[in-house]
């Protein structure tokens, strides 16, 4: 049996050797030799099943399988493929019925049990089953010590895995194990003992896990990195390590090589947090187009968050896409739509755009909101759209023919320098209660000229409208040159 298994590491899981074990002639060290393995083989299973290897581990050990007919512990590597699952449990709890006196599949089967969430109790049973049947079992005592861990019972933990080292140096379980206690109780020597088990075991990913996890958290970036690395190898998949050792790299300052692999982690496990890291490596990087892409993604997540396409609509600025920073400013506005910065960033692009109505109406509303200094800028641009210095004020023939006569004058004072300008406006105004105008909309507008067209929409808008019933008006004005 025992060649068998050697057999199977050999030429199947490239399981890693740990440091040699000079066998003696005593029956006890010679089952302490088979039963370590054992655990090897059970060891190096998993690993390869996590690196998505199983199909191979399966065809391998079912070759071995047809050579040794009836060999429990091949039936129980095959079993163990599929573990921790029920039907990995199943046929392994059907093997320990038919080989009651190996204490392996008592020990199995209370891994199993371990790994499910509630069932601690069922693995002391067959922990205890294994030691009943050989007392004194190296991987049942492990067990028996992971369920100390699992309980919180940590020096008790402590003091059996060392008990377990005492008689069985360099057991793998339990340096891992004990380096798992250890670490919970905050004692430093955890590093230690994950560094022994990885030179014993490379492929050991509790230990990968536990020992990466204490080099993120010192800072140690080499070592992280190295690592997360590792565990990628078991599971590309695998976005936390991703991200792990993104991060790690952008403590070294590789931003391009922490970029890429928090664009790696998008792909398989977007998230919110992994976006904003992934934005602020192409801030850094100064690759505004990458920025924008995650920054768009990034808004996504939380739809009352401003931030991320304000600093769209900065870079879109930045890039002279003023319509695009634009768009990005309004959505902004739209979640926070008391936030007097925004609308007076708005109100200052859409001056910067020659949109006129726009401009003056997030200035007003950035006021309205108690932003500071816009008295000026807002006034001046009030005169510049040559506004009435005091609203208007009549029925609705009266306000017509006022606003075209204001309308005409600033336009031939601009037809005479420009003598193809001429055009359309078509004005709707819906009148509300209290005399005001409830909505103003410039339905059409082929003259073109930012000043004419405020002209035409703030008259209406900033007027009062006494005696008249709440209803919808269309006014329309044909200028000179109309074309």
């Amino acid at each position: 049996m025992r060649k068998a298994a050697l057999f199977f590491l050999a030429t199947s899981v490239a399981c890693a050797s740990g440091p040699e074990v000079v066998p003696t002639e005593t029956p006890v060290s010679r089952r302490l030799e088979a039963d370590r393995s054992v655990a090897t083989t059970l060891r190096a299973i998993a690993a390869r099943v996590h690196k998505g290897e199983a199909a191979k581990v399966r065809k391998s050990l079912e070759e071995q399988a047809s050579q040794i007919q009836g060999d429990p512990k091949l039936k129980l590597y095959l079993a163990w493929i599929g573990a921790p699952s029920e039907e990995a449990w199943q046929e392994i709890n059907a093997l320990a019925k038919l080989n009651p006196d190996d204490p392996w599949m008592w020990t199995a089967l209370g891994l199993i049990y371990l790994e499910w969430k509630g069932f601690l109790e069922q693995a002391q049973g067959e922990f205890d089953r294994a030691l009943k049947a050989v007392p004194g079992f190296v991987p049942a005592e492990v067990g028996m010590a992971d369920l100390l861990r699992k309980r919180e019972r940590l020096p008790e933990a402590k003091l059996a895995y060392e008990a377990v080292l005492a008689k069985a140096p360099e057991w793998q379980e339990a340096l891992v194990g004990l380096g798992l206690t250890l670490d919970k109780l905050g004692d430093p020597a955890a590093k230690g003992l994950f560094e022994r088990a990885l030179k014993v075991d490379p492929d050991d990913l509790r230990a990968i896990r536990a020992l990466a996890k204490i080099a993120v958290e010192a800072k140690d970036a080499d070592l992280a990195i190295a690592l997360q690395s590792k565990l990628l190898e078991f599971d590309p998949q695998n976005a936390e390590a991703r991200v792990a050792v993104g991060r790690m790299k952008l403590q070294k300052g590789d931003i391009e090589g922490a970029a890429a692999d928090f664009e790696a982690a998008m792909e398989t496990s977007p998230n919110q947090e992994t976006a904003q890291a992934l934005a602020g490596a192409y801030r850094e990087l100064t690759r505004a187009p990458d920025e924008i892409r995650v920054l768009e993604r990034l808004a996504g997540y939380d739809e009352a968050d401003p931030a991320p396409l304000l600093r769209v609509a900065e870079l879109r600025q930045a890039d002279k896409d003023l319509e695009g920073a634009e768009t990005a400013l309004r959505q902004a506005a739209e979640r926070k739509p008391d936030d007097a910065t925004i609308h007076l960033t708005l109100a200052r692009l859409l001056r910067q755009r020659d949109d006129l109505v726009g401009a003056i109406e997030a200035y007003r509303a950035a006021r309205q909101r108690g932003a500071e200094g816009v008295d000026q800028e807002l006034a001046a641009l009030e005169k510049t759209a040559c506004l009435p210095d005091k609203p208007l004020s009549g029925g609705i023939n009266r306000l017509y023919n006022e606003v075209f006569r204001r309308l005409n004058k600033e336009f031939q004072a601009r037809h005479e320098a420009n003598r193809n300008l001429g055009g359309k406006f078509g004005v709707k105004v819906t009148i509300g209660e209290g005399e005001k105008a409830a909505s103003v909309e410039l339905i059409e507008d082929t003259v073109h000229e930012p000043v004419l067209a405020a002209l035409v929409y703030f008259s209406f808008k900033d007027a009062a409208y006494p005696k008249e019933k709440p209803r919808t008006v269309t006014f329309e004005y044909v200028l000179a040159g109309a074309r």
